[in-house]
């Protein structure tokens, strides 16, 4: 009886034993769980982050389905860990929630949007230290119920002898998965590591400026954009108080702002959204003032606030809004036709009101609407030769809308694309009508002092009183020619280029508004003074220039440096004219210029930006070349950390099969077979990764390869190692491309062993590789009359191990059209496949016809 209450003592120990043991398995793979979920996690959110990429081997849709499967993976374990509380829990669950909502805002956002990617990112971040956290829950656990273990195990060894083999075992299964979780752990720290270094890179690089404060108004970051627009340091702004008190000095607007500010704040968290405070001025630290939109995100321990600087969109705009009422409250008539179709784009009302019409009724009708019909060949000749030059003038005729003409003198400025081709015209438009009628009248009273001349010798009084009438009609006839220069004065100080009229010793006739603010010469009356007096910085070189000029002959540069008295350095495009007087000698010049200061710094920047372009691409390159190391040595590491379980399972199950083989039942030993079925099965999956990984790699080399000799021998290979096998097969000749043989050969042995393996059940197989013309490519064809599959399903057949057929049916591992996939696409081509049903199936691909490394 002793005896049998010690063994009923020894059973009871053991089996408390072996339900303790059973519960710390189960806790230890559910870590082994939790962890791989995170390295899913990471590895996720790298294939999304770089699948955007076509250039790169990530695909965002994988990563998609990692991080969804990494969530799933995290609420199972939630509610298997017993010492997590119902506020945690609900807190990672919250967690996870946000990460899945920013995810789908990612993938919804435009183009141009900044902050998705940054909410994304820290919602990411709260992901990971969330399951960080759960981690260490789950080997708190373990850590737990192994002591309980440990006791239990003492206790019980006495009366557990017998069993010492399978608790051996047991304990070294379990310090194998200690080691690997350990593994996976460092692993995944690693990762953790690598993604704060990448979210502190895009924080610091992003092109917004952009801060991050704390639940106290403590500012404990701000990226590089942010101190380069407001000059602002941390130790300058610790906090968002000292921050108000730099950046909004004037107490009236300061009190404005804040307010503004906390009640956009309290919007957004009642709302539970973003922060929309809109547009502000904010002083610099160097006294400037910046006009910018500011955004903000509520976060879990604070808020991160984005400044978006709209101050030359907001000069832009008053500069725009200041030529528009110049525009159309000038006097003088303006007119902007487009260069291509010789229509009316926009008049101002004097330029309509002069011509009898409105400027809504100019507005794209042809420009010969105000030119008489005998004048519209010459129009159009003028046109056509100012096109190619900026600038011209010319006097002319205007057709009113009644009928009636009047002479006009026309400025026209030519405005020209970036590939030198005319797209507008801005026409200054001057009614000469009154210096017309002065001319005429000088004509006249030139002819009748002449013809009073001639009758002088009849009588001197009526030579006297005739002379007397002559010298009233010529001073009339003077001062309208006078009112006519004072227009043509006018006209030239409303031009909207920078110009100036001089006489022969260089003093100033007339200049334009344009003219003073260029030169910094706005308030300043300069008429009748030297030019050379109001600018001495004028070199012997431009008072050559303007000899040049002063002797009757055009000169002009596209570009020329011009160094001011203060020492400041400006661009200017210039012409120099001469102008005649009404006897013909050349009274003056005139001097058109623009300054092109800004046009050539906006070159330089786009220099600066090309360079700063090309060195970001080198450094993606260099990312993803390290990237793809990873993925190698990834691929490589686990192929071979899984073989040694692989060998272990089959090698002991092969030896229970020959040394206990007798004494299993049937049934045990179906068991046995199928654990040796799976882990050859398993073993051929390893391969299969290693194969993937392997067919892109090393260098691509580019030379003829003979498609049909290649074909050829592995179909005569396969059809020896199944002579029984009856069927046809053709091979066109003479198919030949351009590619890396080595990887070519594996693309077509892939494609014939599918259309070997997929035709053997027909009983007529034929198998026919040929090529075909399409839309000037040409298409190399692998086609086969066997199995075929649905069209509904062929986006499966690309990935790996993704199977259309069952194991019983047609054995395979999924990863052949994978690897066919991989380097068609390395090579730059394309591959598409064709199927049906039971009645085969095609598969073509293209390559590109340019050949390298072959000498030729």
């Amino acid at each position: 009886m002793s005896v049998i209450l010690g063994l009923s003592v020894i059973a009871l120990l053991s089996w408390l034993h072996f339900e303790q043991r059973r519960s710390l398995q189960q806790a230890s793979r559910q870590l082994g769980e939790l962890r791989q979920a995170q390295v899913h996690l990471a590895k996720g959110f790298l294939q999304f982050s770089l699948g955007g990429d076509p250039q790169t081997p990530f695909n965002r849709a994988e990563g998609i389905v990692l991080l969804r499967q990494s969530v799933l993976s995290f609420e199972r374990s939630l509610s298997r860990l017993e010492s997590l509380s119902a506020e945690e829990t609900e807190t990672f669950r919250q967690t996870a929630e946000s990460f899945l909502k920013q995810l789908e805002n990612w993938r919804n956002a435009p183009a141009g949007d900044l902050a998705t990617p940054v909410r994304l990112r820290i919602a990411f971040s709260a992901l990971e230290r969330k399951a960080g956290k759960l981690d260490a829950l789950a080997q708190a656990e373990i850590n737990k119920l192994r002591a309980d273990n440990d006791r239990h195990y003492l206790l019980s060894l006495a009366g557990s002898l017998l069993a010492l083999s399978l608790i051996t075992g047991i304990v070294l299964n379990a310090v194998r998965k200690e080691r690997l979780a350990s593994r996976q752990g460092a692993t995944f720290r690693e990762a953790h590591r690598s993604s704060e270094t990448r979210f502190r890179r895009l924080f610091d690089d992003t092109p917004v400026a952009m801060v991050l404060t704390d639940q106290n108004g403590r500012l404990i970051a701000q990226n590089k954009c942010h101190e380069r627009l407001f000059g602002f340091t941390l130790n300058d702004t610790p906090s968002l108080d000292d921050w108000w008190l730099q950046a909004y000095p004037d107490p009236a607007y300061h009190t404005a702002v804040t307010a503004r500010w906390q009640a956009a704040v309290d919007l957004a968290r009642q709302r539970n959204g973003d922060i929309e405070a809109g547009e502000y001025r904010v002083t610099c630290k160097d006294g400037s003032e910046r006009m910018v939109q500011i955004f903000g995100i509520l976060l879990a321990d604070g808020m991160l606030s984005t400044f978006l600087d709209v101050t030359d969109n907001r000069l832009a705009e008053n500069r725009l809004r200041l030529w528009a009422e110049a525009f159309e409250q000038a006097q003088l008539g303006l007119a902007i036709s487009d260069a291509r179709s010789n229509a009316f784009i926009a008049v101002n009302p004097a330029f309509a009101r002069e011509r009898g019409y409105t400027p809504e009724e100019l507005t794209g009708k042809p420009i010969g609407t105000v030119f008489p019909e005998d004048r519209q060949p010459e129009i159009r000749q003028y046109l056509a030769s100012i096109d190619h030059s900026t600038h011209g003038v010319l006097e002319t005729e205007h057709r009113r809308r009644d009928g009636s003409r009047f002479p006009v003198l026309l400025d026209i400025t030519v405005l020209k694309d970036a590939d030198g081709q005319a797209i507008n015209r801005v026409a200054y438009a001057l009614d000469i009508t009154e210096r017309k009628r002065a001319e005429q009248a000088l004509a006249a009273a030139q002819s009748a002092a002449l013809t009073q001349q001639k009758q002088a010798r009849i009588a001197t009084l009526n030579q006297m009183q005739d002379a007397n009438a002559a010298r009233e009609r010529a001073e009339k006839a003077l001062a309208a020619l006078h009112e006519s220069r004072e227009r043509l004065a006018l006209f030239i100080e409303h031009a909207p280029a920078a110009l100036a009229m001089f006489d022969r010793e260089m003093r100033y006739i007339a200049v334009s508004r344009r003219w003073l603010a260029d030169y910094a010469l706005t308030g300043h009356d300069i008429i009748g003074e030297s030019h050379y007096a109001i600018l001495p910085e004028i070199t012997e070189e431009w008072k050559a220039v303007h000899r040049r000029g002063l002797a009757g002959k055009v000169v002009r540069a596209d570009a020329e440096r011009f160094r001011r008295a203060d020492g400041s350095v400006q661009w200017i495009r210039w012409e120099v004219h001469p102008w005649h007087e009404a006897d013909g000698p050349v009274g003056g010049i005139v001097i058109f210029s623009e300054d092109i200061s800004r046009q050539k710094q906006a070159e330089e920047d786009i220099r600066q930006l090309n360079a700063d372009l090309e060195r970001r691409v080198l450094e993606r390159t260099s990312e993803l070349s390290a990237a793809n190391a990873e993925l190698e040595s990834f691929a490589y590491a686990v192929s071979h950390d899984l073989r040694a379980p692989l060998r272990a399972m089959s090698g002991f199950s092969q030896a229970m099969v020959e040394d206990y083989g007798n004494e299993l039942s049937d049934e045990a030993r179906g068991y046995l077979d199928q654990i040796v079925i799976a882990s050859r099965r398993m073993g051929d999956l390893i391969d299969g990764i290693l194969t993937l990984s392997r067919s892109t790699r090393g260098e691509l080399l580019r030379n003829p390869v003979d498609i049909s000799s290649m074909a050829t021998r592995k179909l005569q290979t396969l059809a020896g190692e199944t002579p029984e096998r009856q069927g046809q097969w053709q091979v066109e000749p003479g198919l030949d491309v351009a590619g890396d043989e080595r990887m070519i050969e594996v693309v077509i042995d892939n494609l014939l062993d599918n259309a070997w393996k997929y035709s053997s059940r027909v009983a007529s197989p034929v198998i026919r590789v040929y090529s075909e013309t399409r839309e000037g490519k040409r298409w190399i064809c692998v086609s086969d009359n066997g199995a075929g599959f649905d069209m509904a399903h062929a986006e499966r057949l690309f990935k790996p191990f993704q199977r259309l057929h069952r194991q019983d049916e047609f054995p395979g591992i999924g990863i052949g059209l994978a690897t066919v996939q991989r380097i068609i696409h390395r090579h730059g081509g394309d591959i598409e496949s064709r199927g049906q049903p039971g009645q085969g199936a095609t598969f073509r691909f293209t390559l590109p016809a340019s050949l390298q490394n072959t000498g030729n």
